[in-house]
């Protein structure tokens, strides 16, 4: 109960990307993953996949004791189910001590031990209305992260982040969260 394996990258130069509207940090961002859990169970395994800030492979670094909403104290940017919503898949993100933004609710009921590949697109030259895009399975999906949006403060603007993935146990229950492989790219623009 509430065990919470996390993994990560290191989260330093080289590693770390930035989503915003700024001129130094309108960079095109890619970001895909193919993943499963083996329960979509209630109250069993809550799990998030996608960006964070640096150093969350630690105890309690990423997900948040009986929920495994993302710790309300770090920039999060993915996909993400709650223990109490087992096979409800969210796109979320937050901007460290601001509210969780839930941008697409419920886009997926999952299904145990299937696969799932889930993308993100931020493109900075789209239209105001389109600068992100989510994808389920090569699905883009009809709600779009916005510049009002971004220019937000719930919004992790010029923050650097990283992948991290983790999974956090409702319940004394064996769980397995699973990823076959992640693509993560962003067009560096020089100074």
């Amino acid at each position: 109960d509430n065990d919470a394996p996390v993994i990560t990258m290191q989260g330093n130069k080289g590693t770390s990307v930035l989503i915003g509207n700024t001129a130094g940090d309108a960079m095109p961002l890619w970001m895909e993953f193919r993943w499963n859990k083996s329960s979509i169970a209630n109250d069993i395994g809550g799990i998030f996949i996608g960006l964070a800030e640096e150093a969350r492979a630690v105890d309690d670094g990423l997900l948040t004791d009986d929920s495994a909403l993302p710790i309300t104290t770090i920039d999060v940017l993915g996909f993400n189910t709650v223990q109490a919503e087992g096979a409800e898949l969210d796109f979320v993100y937050q901007k460290a001590s601001a509210a969780l933004q839930v941008l697409n609710d419920a886009m997926d009921t999952l299904v145990a031990d299937t696969w799932v590949k889930t993308g993100f697109r931020y493109d900075p030259q789209a239209v105001g209305a389109k600068k992100g895009k989510v994808f389920l399975n090569n699905g883009e999906q009809a709600t779009y992260l916005t510049t009002a949006l971004i220019d937000a403060a719930t919004f992790p603007e010029d923050e650097e982040l990283t992948f991290a993935a983790g999974l956090k146990n409702g319940a004394a229950t064996a769980t397995t969260f699973r990823i076959d492989w992640i693509g993560l790219a962003q067009e560096i623009v020089p100074d």
